[in-house]
């Protein structure tokens, strides 16, 4: 029972507080003070630490305008050369095209009407010619040739034809003579560009032809015996006159396409000998039209 009596008459102790190690035991406030602080550490902490960041943010800033400013500079050059290699292709092109038009070869068709008559006299109803025409263009200059089919009609006194090759008139005496001539004609001109501007070109052309006579049919008017007579009579592939008809033209072109053109020529054949059975001395006037296109 003694024992007893003192142990609930014993005072009570305070709690102890280790001095040396500021530790402070769990359950008072103290505890509870210093946890709110360690709670409010952190936010300071963080905010310091974007405080910190911002030159990184402004390093970034100035490298990102950096690369964009060096893409415009790349963009800018590539840009240039692309512009280059235009001019340069440009000037490349310009040059062939320059070329190409100085020198090619062409060909085309070509048809006119043609008005025949023999020293100058009466001239009968027109005649005609048509065929292919090809040539050489170098500069202003070109060279041309071809071939084309001619009919010619004509008129001529009886002293102006050659009698010779015809026995009949040995005997008679020729009146006159009207008929045509059909003939393949090759020529071989200089033509010469005298002007061109934009689509239009005036030129002048002059050479020497070639007729290889296909046919020949004539009306006769003749006297023998003091009596009248008429007659008529066809020759076959009689001449062939080779480099013996002057030719000289005038004319005009229109370029209706990078490749092909229109032409009008009025042109003046004249002979160098005479012509066919009764070796005539003949003269031609007309006009041809003509298409060419340059090859290829």
């Amino acid at each position: 029972m003694p024992a007893k009596h003192q142990v609930a008459n014993a005072p009570l102790q305070a709690p102890e507080i280790n001095q040396t190690t500021n530790n402070i035991i769990p359950g008072s406030t103290d505890a509870k003070q210093d946890n709110s602080q360690l709670q409010v550490e952190p936010s300071n902490q963080i905010s310091s630490d974007v405080t910190s960041n911002k030159p990184v943010e402004n390093i970034q800033e100035n490298i990102e305008s950096s690369n964009t400013n060096q893409q415009k500079d790349s963009s800018r050059v590539a840009l240039n050369n692309d512009q280059k290699n235009k001019e340069k292709a440009t000037a490349k092109s310009t040059k062939i095209k320059i070329k190409t038009n100085g020198h090619y070869f062409y060909g085309g068709l070509v048809a006119g009407t043609d008005l025949s008559f023999i020293k100058y006299q009466k001239m009968q109803q027109a005649g005609y010619n048509v065929g292919l025409l090809v040539g050489y263009k170098f500069n202003k200059l070109s060279i041309e040739s071809g071939v084309t089919l001619d009919k010619k009609n004509y008129y001529t006194a009886g002293e102006y034809f050659d009698k010779e090759k015809i026995p009949f008139f040995r005997n008679a005496e020729l009146l006159s003579a009207h008929g045509y001539c059909r003939m393949y004609e090759i020529p071989l001109n200089i033509k010469y560009d005298i002007s061109s501007h934009k689509k239009h070109t005036w030129f002048a052309t002059a050479g020497l032809s070639s007729y290889l006579m296909d046919k020949e049919l004539y009306h006769y008017s003749y006297k023998q015996n003091g009596v009248n007579g008429y007659g008529s009579y066809p020759y076959l592939h009689t001449t062939k006159n080779w480099f013996s008809i002057v030719n000289v033209s005038a004319g005009y072109q229109l370029q209706m396409s990078p490749k092909s053109n229109l032409r009008i020529e009025p042109y003046y054949k004249t002979t160098l000998s005479g012509v066919g059975t009764g070796n005539l001395s003949i003269t031609s006037v007309g006009l041809n039209v003509g298409i060419t296109r340059r090859i290829p």
